[in-house]
């Protein structure tokens, strides 16, 4: 996802429309407003547990905009909008899923086997020949 987006269906069949994939190449969508859109080739998702995910809400919390209520109906928003979009991504064989649930260092520990998939070697290939 691009920070965050798609969010939902809805932005994401308004963001793929008109983009069939059948490779990895560039791709790019010539009915958007600007004329060129990119197409996505792989999407990354850091997975994290609502628990943590909770902890670091209310531990950047800095006024009463962030508590626990309200992170609650957060979340169920992202499980009902946001998850199905991850899904759609991961059917399209284009998600990497990343489990983010530990330290920085975990974390970026976690993301090495993934990032030296075939499939994310094809997409730095593919765009470096650009």
């Amino acid at each position: 996802m691009f920070d965050r987006y798609p969010r939902c269906i809805q932005q994401l069949e308004f963001f793929d429309m008109g983009t069939a994939r059948n490779d990895l190449s560039l791709e790019t969508n010539e009915d958007s407003h600007d004329g060129m859109r990119p197409v996505p080739h792989i999407m990354l998702f850091f997975d994290v547990t609502r628990e943590i995910a909770r902890a670091w809400y209310l531990g950047r919390a800095r006024d009463a905009e962030y508590s626990e209520e309200k992170f609650d109906k957060r979340f169920a928003k992202f499980e009902v909008e946001t998850l199905p979009v991850v899904e759609r991504y991961r059917g399209k064989c284009i998600l990497i899923s990343i489990k983010a649930n530990g330290t920085k260092d975990e974390t970026n520990e976690a993301m090495q086997t993934p990032l030296g998939s075939t499939m994310w070697q094809r997409v730095g290939f593919e765009n470096s020949r650009e």
